[in-house]
């Protein structure tokens, strides 16, 4: 009998001794789990603030494009060929200062997200094209002063559209839904 009860304890023992280790294995793999997700929602989290930075600057520079333009448009409704002149002359300088930044921060914003990249890039294609519109009528002046102020007046309307449109694209890519960003790392 004693045999038998030093058999029982040793093997009580020993499965206690496995369920302390099967139990620490378990309670170690649950506190990784928990720690991955808190990296998940971190990364997630910065991601996001990066991805909501560039899209920021990136706006700032569409509405400061659009603006530019709109600005040479609204010229054009009132003032004199010669005054014209002098604001394409201004508009020409302040769009070769814009455009290379707005190109850097395009990528930055493209970089993050793909649905970023598919609202932002046709804003950019439009002052783009907008752009190279004003500047080529706009070195027409000279020639043909009366003409070139009827086609820069009839811009009007697409530079104001451009700014709408930057205001609505970039508003619906700021309210993306946060769990988005986490899915997505989730995905990766």
């Amino acid at each position: 009998m004693g045999m038998d009860a030093a058999l029982a304890s040793l093997l009580g023992a020993s499965i206690g001794a496995i369920t302390g280790v099967c139990g620490g294995f378990v309670a170690g793999s649950q506190q990784r789990k928990v720690e991955t997700l808190r990296w998940k929602q971190a990364r997630a989290d910065e991601l996001r603030k990066e991805e909501r930075r560039s899209l920021l600057e990136l706006t700032s520079l569409l509405a400061e494009g659009s603006q530019a333009a709109a600005w040479l448009c609204w010229a054009a409704t009132i003032k004199s060929a010669d005054a014209v002149k002098a604001d394409a002359s201004d508009y020409e300088t302040r769009m070769r200062a814009l455009l290379p930044r707005l190109f850097s921060a395009q990528a930055a914003a493209s970089g993050l997200s793909e649905t970023a990249f598919s609202q932002i890039d046709p804003l950019v294609q439009s002052l783009i094209s907008l752009d190279t519109k004003l500047g080529t009528a706009s070195f027409r002046l000279d020639a043909k002063p009366e003409e070139t102020l009827q086609e820069l007046k009839g811009f009007r309307g697409e530079a104001y559209q451009l700014t709408r449109d930057v205001v609505l694209g970039v508003r619906s890519q700021l309210r993306v839904d946060r769990s988005d960003a986490i899915t997505q790392l989730d995905g990766s």
